[in-house]
Parts: structure tokens; C-alpha cells; sequence
């Protein structure tokens, strides 16, 4: 799963700012499935100076599904024969 912003983050700035732009992602160590396309999984933050001047919703650009046991085992033997 890929996580994007819904769309571009355009943010006027200062020449001299251009170096002090730090940007921050948020998300949970571990997202569990199922997972809607365009489900929120997360925020990225850009900073300047430590002043938070964008926040936007990280979204999830597919579905994804819950594994049953059978794609557990095929998930197994798979990588055991790319070995």
C-alpha cells in the first residue's frame, strides 16, 4: 500500500525560507486490513521554524484486503521458491 496526499501541496514561501522547510509524516507502525482507497492512514506536516504552515491527510491510493489462510500459505511457498 502507497499513502498520498489527495493532491499537490503548492505553499508560498520566502527565497529565504527554501532551506528551513521541514516536512513531517504521521502514521501508525502498523495499519492492519482491510484498508479502503482514499481511507485516511495518516497526516504530512511541513514546518518552517517549527511553525506547522500545511497539515494534509495522508490517504491510501488502493484497496487492501484481508488475507485469508490460503493467501497466507501461498504468501509462504511463494517466497520460498523466489529463495
Amino acid at each position: 500500500m502507497f499513502a498520498q496526499t489527495k493532491s499537490d501541496l503548492y505553499l508560498p514561501i520566502l527565497p529565504e525560507e527554501k532551506n528551513k522547510i521541514k516536512v513531517e509524516l504521521f502514521s501508525p507502525s502498523v495499519l492492519f486490513a482491510p484498508i479502503a482507497k482514499d481511507e485516511i492512514v495518516g497526516n504530512v506536516v511541513v514546518k518552517i521554524d517549527d511553525i506547522i504552515i500545511s497539515k494534509s491527510p495522508l490517504i491510501s491510493d488502493r484497496d487492501v484486503r484481508r488475507k485469508n489462510f490460503i493467501d497466507m500459505i501461498k504468501d509462504v511457498f511463494l517466497r520460498a521458491v523466489r529463495k
